[in-house]
């Protein structure tokens, strides 16, 4: 009696103690973190670490790259505009005249002389020539080979003709000074000058002009120092290749000595001299290189 009494005062304690312990062991098993399967294709944290640290890495050496293209390429465009101190190119230019007719009686230019109309004779040809040297990163001389031509007419009172071309042909040099202009898709520069010219005169007669009836003549033109001022714009078309708009004042006359000889023993030679301005203001359009 005192055994079976005994088993179940046993049965009793273990069920109570099983009662109590079970919600503990189960709130235990809840409250662990869930064991995920290890999927072969999900990179693990350790892995994607890796992988942003590589993928920085590459980063930075792209915008390294990059910083040193364009740290080379600004250094090719400073030694193309700075240390490649020539520049060569070519023009087209065109000219008005800023006196055609004069301001004497009749319109004339000299008492003596019926010329009375002066015309530009225009070259469309890009063959204008010049050359740039830069003394300084903004500071430069430019020199061009350039030629002023007119035809000197006699217009009026039933008279319409053409004596012939005058013109003044030669080296012209201008000391300029460039500013910057720079906008989001060009690159361009702006400049001023001033220079001088010396300039060969020469005049083509008309081929009915020199030998008259009875007389022969001729007409020497001087040679001239002359003044002008020039502006130009430049764009960088390409490296070393650029674009410009050229403009010019040139103040320069042509003053000629007209002779006249006659047949007639008893008829004196007659010497006259005549100044003819050939002021004029120039529009070119060119291209041009860095050497």
């Amino acid at each position: 009696m005192k055994i079976i009494d005994s088993i179940n005062s046993f049965q009793k304690m273990l069920y109570v103690g099983i009662c109590f312990l079970l919600p503990v062991f189960l709130a235990a098993q809840t409250s662990k973190p869930a064991v995920k399967p290890v999927n072969p294709s999900v990179p693990s944290m350790r892995t994607r670490s890796v992988i942003s640290l590589s993928k920085e890495k590459k980063q930075v050496a792209k915008e390294k790259a990059t910083e040193n293209t364009v740290e080379q390429k600004a250094i090719i465009e400073e030694k193309i505009s700075v240390e490649s101190a020539v520049r060569v190119g070519t023009r087209f230019t065109y000219a008005f005249l800023l006196e055609k007719r004069g301001n004497l009686e009749e319109n004339k230019f000299c008492e003596d002389m019926s010329i009375n109309y002066l015309k530009a004779v225009q070259q469309y040809l890009p063959i204008k020539i010049y050359a740039q040297w830069m003394l300084m990163e903004d500071m430069g001389i430019e020199a061009t080979w350039d030629r002023i031509e007119a035809e000197a007419r006699t217009q009026g009172g039933g008279e319409n003709y053409s004596d012939g071309n005058m013109s003044l042909t030669g080296p012209l040099v201008s000391f300029f000074k460039e500013f910057p202009v720079e906008t989001e898709n060009w690159s361009s520069k702006i400049s001023f000058g001033i220079g001088f010219a010396y300039l060969f005169g020469d005049f083509e007669e008309a081929s009915w002009w020199k030998n008259r009836t009875g007389a022969t003549q001729t007409m020497e033109i001087d040679n001239e120092f002359a003044f002008l001022a020039t502006a130009e714009w430049r764009w960088n078309l390409k490296e070393r290749w650029d674009l410009d708009v050229y403009l010019r004042y040139l103040r320069a006359d042509a003053v000629d000595t007209f002779t006249i000889w006659y047949d007639d023993p008893d008829r004196k030679t007659q010497v006259r001299v005549g100044t003819f301005p050939l002021d004029n203001i120039a529009f070119g359009i060119g291209i041009s290189t860095v050497l």
